[in-house]
């Protein structure tokens, strides 16, 4: 039978600072035929799925925390552009992306852990609702 474990800020940053390491070991040694290729138009490869994470890491992530802390759901979350890598990555190679997106990762979670150590991310802040642009109220 499964136990619940409770919500554990400490076990989030785990996984998050480990999930760049775990990326680079799944895809880093593969060939770049491989992790270039999609399925058809509009359709995202492993390339483009790095680049998408990068984008979101540099101009989503934690600018959506600072939103939710200072304004609740009063200020909806700015919208994302979902091709944004397609103009990013461009002239990158998949090696490129890995680090920038540990490099981001390691930056963000460094800013999260402030956040917390200087008490503006606790269980109180954890709960507040967000707003999203089109979906509405988020936790």
């Amino acid at each position: 039978m499964a136990q619940e474990v409770a919500f554990q800020l400490e076990n989030t940053v785990a996984l998050l600072r480990q999930f760049p390491a775990t990326l680079a070991a799944l895809l880093g040694a593969l060939p770049a035929g491989l992790t270039a290729a999609n399925e058809g138009e509009k359709t995202w490869s492993a390339f483009d799925t790095v680049g998408h994470l990068c984008h979101l890491e540099r101009n989503h992530w934690m600018q959506r925390v600072r939103t939710v802390l200072e304004h609740g759901p009063r200020q909806p979350l700015a919208p994302v552009d979902r091709f944004a890598q397609m103009r990013e990555s461009t002239g990158k190679s998949l090696a490129d992306l890995l680090a920038e997106f540990a490099m981001l990762r390691a930056a963000n979670v460094a800013e999260l852990e402030a956040l917390h150590a200087r008490g503006s991310l606790g269980t109180e802040q954890l709960a507040q609702p967000g707003a999203h642009p089109s979906l509405g109220p988020i936790t």
